[in-house]
């Protein structure tokens, strides 16, 4: 009796360890799509990465209002995530907003901070941007 319940500890246990690493794990793509979501006021959940070059993560979405495409391209510094529209310019100028972000268990949360001094926070699920 002593030895299945031994036995039946041991897969509970290793059971929660694969579950551990089971968790979403959220990187550069999912942190990107916070940022996008959070700038456009769109959900993260229509977010489509297109491709992944040279550290940059370029992600899109259909807008479903008019079905409109919108494409964007990201990078991240540090805790900063700097975003460009595909075809223009990195938002690095003094002047612009500043996008930052943190990762924890609840997920990602994106500050953008203006000139002004004002700033927005937004937090999404981990599941949200993983799709798991």
């Amino acid at each position: 009796m002593k030895a299945a319940a031994a036995v039946v500890a041991l897969l509970v246990s290793l059971a929660g360890g694969f579950a551990m690493a089971a968790e979403p794990v959220i990187g550069q793509d999912g942190i990107c799509k916070a940022a996008v979501a959070a700038m456009m006021g769109r959900n993260p959940k229509i977010m489509t990465i297109d491709r992944r070059e040279g550290g940059i993560v370029h992600l899109s979405y259909i807008r479903k209002d008019d079905g409109s495409h919108w494409a964007y391209r990201c990078r991240l510094e540090g805790d900063r995530v700097i975003w460009a529209s595909d075809t223009g310019r990195w938002r690095t100028h003094p002047a612009d907003e500043k996008i930052l972000y943190s990762v924890s268990d609840a997920g990602v949360t994106i500050t953008q901070a203006w000139t002004d001094g004002s700033k927005s926070v937004d937090t999404f699920p981990a599941a949200v941007l993983t799709g798991k």
